[in-house]
């Protein structure tokens, strides 16, 4: 895979991330955390959508599976405790 197309299934990620979010009514439930995302060969590559663990992860899957769809291993990263 080129590197533009890496770049454009990751933004296309985040939006979906985003989309439900939103669909979501912007909720902000559980933990407080910092550095959690959506990982990518090790880095986090989309920063979580609230600080909420619970409602940052809600959002993400449909992002995550987006990834996996298209040959890229991404997973949830729950950061740390804040």
């Amino acid at each position: 895979m080129d590197s533009l197309n890496f770049f454009n299934l990751l933004r296309e990620a985040e939006r979906i991330m985003h989309a439900e979010h939103e669909a979501n009514g912007y909720d902000d439930r559980g933990t407080c955390v910092l550095g959690a995302g959506i990982e990518v060969n090790g880095n986090v590559r989309i920063r979580q959508v609230s600080q909420g663990n619970m409602s940052a992860y809600a959002a993400a899957e449909p992002a995550i599976e987006f990834l996996r769809e298209h040959g890229i291993p991404a997973r949830w990263n729950d950061g740390r405790m804040d």
